[in-house]
């Protein structure tokens, strides 16, 4: 049986109810476009060998993700048995770095940003500890849908990781001749380096905008 409430209580919850339909959901998409950079198609010349642009392709499941790859082990690779994001360096046929990000994630992992994502900006370049002249340029994108992804000839394996874990689950390790870095491990993996730096600037920006 339900309470008998009093009339004026009665009408309270009503309102309270109402309120709560009509409140709108938070944007955080258009909230993080305006804190990343969105001269996305700035043409680049002479960056062949010193550019380079990654993806941070999220996705909206149990909360929000990122999708990280692990590179196979090849001795010709700096980079070799590294957790990273998909992208890879730029070539004189890109023109611009939007045309890097989007021609190595599908190289990569087999996805299409053109057709399966939007590209909501990019963060300010930053480089690797191991290559401090080598330029890279961050990409954010939001995937529109599922995608069917698949670990190409360079990648060992892809996994997605919650954009949470960047933010407090932060230790420090032993990373070989780097001496003691910060990391997040997720699933035995170590994240570490170029690509932490990147997800935890993006994290920040995240919760910033009400997306975590």
């Amino acid at each position: 049986m339900a309470p008998n409430f009093p009339k004026r209580f009665r009408c309270f919850l009503e309102a309270e109810k109402v309120t709560a339909m009509e409140m709108p959901s938070i944007n955080w998409k258009e909230n993080l476009k305006k804190m990343l950079n969105q001269e996305v198609d700035r043409e680049v010349r002479d960056g062949y060998g010193s550019r380079a642009a990654v993806s941070i392709i999220l996705r909206e499941k149990d909360g929000l993700q990122v999708l990280l790859i692990k590179r196979k082990k090849v001795p010709s690779d700096p980079w070799s048995g590294h957790v990273a994001l998909p992208g890879g360096m730029f070539e004189a046929t890109d023109k611009n770095l939007k045309k890097t990000v989007v021609r190595e994630v599908c190289e990569e992992i087999g996805v299409n940003l053109n057709l399966k994502g939007e590209i909501l900006g990019s963060l300010d370049e930053t480089h690797p500890l191991n290559a401090p002249g080598l330029k890279v340029t961050p990409f954010v994108v939001c995937l529109n849908g599922k995608v069917n992804i698949k670990a190409m000839d360079e990648i060992e394996k892809w996994f997605w990781v919650p954009m949470e874990f960047f933010l407090k689950k932060i230790v420090r390790v032993p990373i070989g001749k780097f001496g003691v870095q910060e990391a997040v491990i997720y699933r035995k993996q170590v994240i570490w380096g170029m690509t932490l730096r990147i997800l935890k600037e993006i994290s920040y920006m995240l919760r910033k905008a009400g997306a975590i």
